[in-house]
């Protein structure tokens, strides 16, 4: 897997495609001047919501359906949130901020893990776009973090599953970086056994910006899912390493 982050030019929109030659859309990101990011994407409209934040050890998380307009919405203070087509405020959670005007910081968080339903085609796609290459257009989930850096940055992920969720060894798996005008999204794809077919609307996760929820394929059209608590190392101002 191949990714080409375009130009170095920072912009406060960014929008992710995957390619095997079709240019299809993932999610779009907007950040906004107090660190709040956007993602959305028409497909989010049909979408299942999973606040793991909310979930008792032992519990099982169930998806829910909110008709609204395809949007998350992760502001500068941490709270995350959807809004429904009534303009009402649902699934939300106060967590890490992206910025904190008391301490005068910068904050690094989870954002979303995303299992996409099967993208729409992109036509006339921009060098300034964010685009994944791959050698078959299969299903995957995609694991996003707010990265404080607005330059070229250098990310680096590793991880652990057990063998036996895995259709091959070593996972496929890939990562880049989208860089916004506060922070740069980091981005981690991945692929489990099962995943045999997109979602019908995509399923998204988020939580407290801590932990981090991934999606594990247990049958076709199934998933568990697993809480991580990852660990994070600035090697220096251009580079970032992530253990999840």
């Amino acid at each position: 897997m191949q990714a080409d982050e375009g130009t170095a030019r920072v912009r406060n929109r960014r929008l992710l495609t995957l390619t095997d030659g079709l240019y299809r859309r993932v999610v779009k990101f907007t950040q906004e001047d107090d660190g709040s990011i956007y993602i959305t994407d028409p497909s989010l409209e049909r979408a299942q919501w999973v606040d793991v934040s909310s979930a008792l050890p032992g519990s099982k998380l169930v998806p829910v359906s909110i008709p609204q307009p395809g949007k998350l919405s992760v502001h500068g203070s941490g709270v995350v949130h959807v809004k429904d087509s009534g303009g009402n405020s649902r699934l939300r959670v106060k967590g890490n901020d992206l910025i904190s005007q008391e301490r005068r910081t910068i904050g690094l968080r989870h954002i979303a893990t995303i299992f996409p339903s099967e993208g729409s085609a992109v036509v006339g796609q921009r060098r300034t776009d964010s685009v994944i290459g791959i050698q078959r257009h299969e299903p995957g989930a995609f694991v996003f973090w707010a990265i404080p850096s607005n330059r070229a940055l250098r990310l680096n992920i590793s991880t652990e599953f057990n063998a036996s969720d895995l259709e091959e060894i070593p996972p496929q798996t890939g990562w880049g970086v989208l860089p916004l005008n506060i922070h740069s999204v980091g981005w981690f794809y991945y692929r489990t056994k099962n995943m045999k077919r997109w979602p019908d609307g995509p399923v998204v996760m988020h939580g407290n910006g801590h932990e981090v929820p991934i999606f594990i394929g247990t049958g076709e059209g199934q998933f568990r899912i697993e809480i991580r608590q990852p660990s994070y190392m600035r090697i220096d101002d251009n580079r970032v390493d992530i253990h999840l």
